[in-house]
Order: structure tokens, then C-alpha cells, then sequence
């Protein structure tokens, strides 16, 4: 087993403790942002009355589209299953690839990578704080309906992470998911 590490102690580009500090820098930045958005579920009625002025203005500007997409996508459970693992896969696994691929392979850039990604989500948390919006599937008098069934599965067994699931901001890297009414 020796072996085995010191070929990969080689190929890390400034090593084991350098990767391990990357670890506990992103898992610090996600708890930290995780307990600020569960501090952040000030009022549910707030969340409510912001929810309905974003639809408001989309169904203003003529970009309600959502309702229309996720009736087609909940035609199919394939569909709707594959919805719903692509929110999870996008949030985690996609990110997380991401950055292994950027320490690896472009270790030069991966400070600037990393900071860039945290900064968008701040600056969307900071928005959240400010303006805490009920998601769309909490709106079904608007033409949505509860998504990602795997996750509300989840969230009924154990909770929503660190706060509400009623009012919990969408991830910034994510932007938006109109086929689940996110």
C-alpha cells in the first residue's frame, strides 16, 4: 500500500496536505453557507409574498414558462426521475468533478476556480438573506407541483439540512431548473 501512495503523493500536484486543505477549505465554506441560509428563514409569509412578485414579474415579462415545461416533463416518470437526479448530480457530483478536474489538470488555475465559485455563491446567498423567496413547487396555484420526489422522500425521513425546505435558496452555480418549476 506504500507504494500506491507515494505514486499518488507524485501525481498530487503540491501534495497530500494541499489537497486535504482544499478539502476543508470547500467543506468549511459549505457548512458556513448551509447554517447562514438556515439563520436566513426569517419569516414564512415573507418568503411567500417574494415568491409571488418573482412569478408576478415573469408571467409580466412573458417568461412563465415553467408550468407549461414540467406538466410535459411530469408526463413521464423517466423524465421526472431523471429530473430529479440530474438537481442532485448537478449540486454535488458535477461541482465536485469539476474541481478534482481543476486541481489536476490546471492546478494553476484552481485558486482563481475555487474562489470564483464561492464568491457566486455568497453573492447568491447574500440576495437570499436579503430576499428569501419561496421555491416555485410551493406555488400550486400557479400551475406547479411538487418536485424532486427523491428529495422529499429524504426530507421526510430526516429534515432539511441546516433549515426550511420551504424556503430554501436555489444554489447559484445551479441557475435555474424550469423542468422541475425551480
Amino acid at each position: 500500500m506504500s507504494s500506491f501512495v507515494a505514486d499518488t503523493s507524485r501525481r498530487l500536484p503540491r501534495g497530500w496536505a494541499h489537497l486535504g486543505f482544499q478539502f476543508v477549505i470547500w467543506m468549511g465554506f459549505y457548512v458556513v453557507y448551509q447554517v447562514a441560509r438556515g439563520a436566513a428563514d426569517r419569516s414564512v409569509a415573507s418568503a411567500f409574498s417574494n415568491g409571488e412578485w418573482v412569478l408576478r414579474q415573469e408571467r409580466g415579462l412573458g417568461a412563465l414558462f415553467e408550468p407549461a415545461v414540467q406538466r410535459v416533463v411530469d408526463t413521464s416518470s423517466i423524465m421526472v426521475t431523471l429530473t430529479s437526479y440530474t438537481y442532485w448530480l448537478s449540486q454535488f457530483a458535477v461541482v465536485g468533478a469539476t474541481l478534482l478536474w481543476v486541481y489536476f489538470r490546471h492546478h494553476e488555475k484552481f485558486s482563481g476556480f475555487r474562489n470564483w465559485l464561492i464568491t457566486a455563491n455568497l453573492v447568491g446567498l447574500i440576495g437570499y438573506i436579503l430576499m428569501p423567496t419561496a421555491p416555485p413547487r410551493m406555488f400550486p396555484e400557479w400551475g406547479f407541483v411538487a418536485g424532486y420526489p427523491i428529495l422529499i422522500r429524504a426530507w421526510a425521513r430526516s429534515g432539511p439540512p441546516f433549515g426550511s425546505c420551504l424556503s430554501t435558496p436555489r444554489p447559484p452555480h445551479l441557475g435555474r431548473d424550469p423542468f422541475r418549476g425551480e
